[in-house]
């Protein structure tokens, strides 16, 4: 489907997104049925008994867009929280690859992307992503199967760390950090200018990084995924600011969440984060993939086989 095609039928959800209903044995839209098959979502062909539910839940004060995939006789749930600039539909391969391992999958959008209300890509705070996110996993908690486990790439790594290393005790058996943010690359440089922009400017425009191997992914963002943001507001940085600096005064917790980073990586500065983030969980395992950049889990299938087998290992080989 053509990018001005999709972005109507987009829009057309964007603005009649029904309420999350699991008891509910609703049938999708054609609308949502264009948004799963042109995000290769559409998984429900693929796996035998599999219910995907879609719709919006109240998330502190945003109307969150989830996706619930029922996968029949599961063996547990993870959630899934995504990365700056990014929705759920671009988690297909991270879908798929728990639901082959017999997983329900939770995958929702984040405040101000994606289908999720609130101002495109920024938010003032980074603790409402924590908010969003407790109420989340609230909102599924009578419904998920356990053990619950949980993946984040980039910003949704940062996320669940800050949810574990804020919890009383740990709700997700297993976390996985692909390329977890702490510091992004050269971070002293970027809070110099965003103190200059920010005298004359509220965003600037948006650079396409080169964050995979995979040339098919990084065009089709670029040029045919009509929920990307084509700006970086300047609010966004305020926040992040803010949460490096509350961040770096967390107490360490015992528990052993996978990192998992890509040594090309240019995005985050992996070199500083994973030191700080391994001071935070001593027990923590680390698996870096040489060859990977940014976007791990729309990396190359050469590097996707890698990331998977990692996983595996943890899932399956490192018990609590």
């Amino acid at each position: 489907m053509s990018n001005e095609a999709i972005t109507i039928k987009l829009d057309e959800l964007a603005g009649n997104i029904k309420r999350l209903d699991l008891s509910a044995e609703v049938a999708a839209s054609e609308s949502e049925r264009e948004y799963f098959r042109h995000y290769g979502i559409d998984f429900e062909d693929r796996f035998p008994g599999l219910k995907h539910h879609f719709g919006c839940i109240d998330c502190a004060s945003y109307s969150i867009a989830a996706h619930y995939y029922d996968i029949k006789e599961a063996e547990g749930t993870c959630f899934i929280v995504h990365g700056y600039y990014d929705h759920s539909g671009l988690y297909g391969r991270i879908i798929e690859y728990c639901l082959k391992r017999k997983l329900s999958v939770v995958v929702y959008d984040l405040p101000g992307h994606g289908l999720s209300s609130g101002e495109q890509s920024t938010i003032p705070s980074f603790s409402d992503y924590q908010a969003v996110l407790s109420d989340v996993v609230d909102w599924f908690s009578s419904v998920a199967p356990k053990p619950w486990n949980a993946i984040g790439q980039s910003t949704g790594g940062a996320i669940l760390m800050d949810f574990l290393l804020s919890a009383r005790e740990p709700l997700f058996a297993k976390t996985v950090l692909l390329a977890p943010l702490v510091r992004p690359v050269s971070w002293p440089r970027t809070k110099l200018l965003h103190r200059m922009a920010g005298v004359f400017f509220n965003k600037i425009p948006r650079r396409f990084a080169k964050n995979s191997h995979d040339n098919n992914f990084l065009e089709f963002l670029k040029t045919n995924d009509p929920l990307q943001s084509r700006h970086l507001p300047l609010t966004w940085v305020t926040a992040l600011k803010q949460w490096i600096n509350y961040f770096e005064h967390l107490r360490f917790v015992e528990y052993a969440p996978l990192i998992i980073q890509g040594k090309e990586d240019k995005t985050v500065d992996w070199k500083y984060n994973i030191p700080a983030i391994q001071k935070k969980f001593p027990n923590s395992k680390l698996y870096y993939v040489n060859e990977g950049r940014h976007h791990l889990s729309n990396e190359d299938e050469l590097i996707l086989t890698k990331l998977y087998a990692a996983m595996d290992i943890y899932f399956d080989v490192f018990k609590d």
